[in-house]
């Protein structure tokens, strides 16, 4: 989720959230999720408050998370629909 120079990046479907400055950091190297909770949080909520409508599939009946199987990697593999 971006807003203006924040990212917040999560890795696990929103449990837990990294916050990157992207003007500062822009290879995402320096979290600051824990010296800047709020932001975080702030993102984490505009995120959820996106996903929540996007991630019921309309066709398949499966939300568009679902169609995604993470690897132990951190790679993604599905069918994306």
């Amino acid at each position: 989720m971006r807003q203006g120079k924040w990212k917040a990046v999560s890795a696990n479907r929103g449990k837990t959230w990294e916050l990157y400055d992207m003007q500062a950091d822009r290879t995402e190297l320096n979290d600051l999720a824990k010296s800047q909770p709020e932001r975080a949080a702030a993102l984490a909520k505009l995120w959820h408050q996106w996903a929540t409508p996007h991630t019921r599939g309309a066709t398949s009946g499966r939300g568009f998370m679902d169609d995604w199987r993470w690897t132990a990697t951190g790679e993604a593999s599905g069918d994306g629909d």
